[in-house]
């Protein structure tokens, strides 16, 4: 099943938009320009933050 949904973040705050458990998803983000986006693995201390991009209006994905 896919599906889409459309969700807004604020420039200079740190939010979680999606999380998935044990699920494949990919992830498309525009704007707002200049904001940066960053794709965290793991829970709590033991995470990582990886593919961290700067929004610069054109579409970057994420799988």
């Amino acid at each position: 099943m896919s599906y889409i949904r459309y969700k807004n973040a604020k420039k200079n705050k740190w939010t979680t938009l999606e999380w998935f458990f044990n699920a494949k998803g990919v992830a498309f983000f525009r704007e707002p320009v200049g904001a940066t986006i960053k794709v965290r693995y793991g829970i709590g201390w033991l995470g990582k933050d990886r593919q961290k991009q700067k929004l610069d209006g054109n579409y970057k994905n994420y799988r």
